[in-house]
């Protein structure tokens, strides 16, 4: 973390030492409602389809990491840059791009361009079952492409990252990262594994567990309160 000039300059004058062009970036705090990603297929006519914005709304690890819960939400500001960002690439096929708003300059920054589908792409699955690798399938095969209509409020979750908010109803819908009723596998495959996972973990903390005397009384190590119950579970 730079943080004057000064620092900046310095770190420049050991630009040989990396070995490549130094590179600054702006940094962005964390927090509630700032974090965005957007999903989209842009066709052989440079038309963007299949494409929609999500929030995410947590992340593992926490404010760095990838998509625990996300939302379907509207947000004409990121489409507009998604699209004006593919546009001006020339860019075709599939793309998932991350965005992290600044509540000071009210800003969107682009933080990530992958060329590829992203983990959430099936949160944007229309009423007529089109999400981005559909649509890029029936584009090169010359077919049109579905007409359906926005889903907007469905939910995306990480089983073994959110697993209490996998457990939560969601009235416009939720898309499971790991379970699917027509292809069971990956799920019992990912309960299995994570149900190992967290009996090795509680048993090395068995072993490990030990109450330290202070002055007579008995002082137990605790979570910090700022932990959600979710993570308190994914990380057992």
């Amino acid at each position: 973390m730079l943080n004057s000039a000064r620092q900046a300059r310095d770190l420049y004058l050991r630009t040989e030492e990396a070995g490549s062009p130094l590179l600054l970036q702006r940094h962005l705090p964390p927090g509630s409602g700032q974090d965005w990603f957007f999903h989209g297929y842009v066709d052989r006519a440079g038309d963007v389809r299949a494409g929609a914005a999500g929030l995410k709304q947590r992340s593992w690890p926490r404010a760095a990491g990838l998509t625990a819960v996300g939302r379907w939400r509207s947000n004409p500001a990121v489409r507009a840059l998604s699209e004006r960002l593919v546009r001006e690439l020339g860019y075709r096929g599939v793309f998932d791009l991350d965005f992290r708003y600044c509540g000071t300059t009210g800003l969107y920054h682009l933080l990530d361009f992958n060329p590829r589908p992203g983990a959430q792409f099936r949160l944007f699955s229309d009423t007529a079952g089109l999400d981005v690798l559909r649509a890029l399938h029936m584009d090169l095969t010359g077919r049109p492409l579905l007409e359906g209509a926005p889903r907007e409020g469905r939910r995306f979750v990480v089983e073994n990252y959110a697993p209490l908010a996998a457990l939560r109803p969601s009235a416009r819908g939720c898309e499971l990262a790991w379970h699917s009723s027509d292809d069971p596998a990956p799920g019992r495959v990912m309960r299995a594994l994570w149900g190992r996972h967290v009996t090795r973990r509680l048993r090395q903390r068995y072993r490990t567990a030990a109450t330290v005397q202070v002055r007579g009384h008995r002082v137990q190590q605790q979570v910090a309160s700022c932990v959600s119950h979710d993570e308190k579970v994914s990380s057992c």
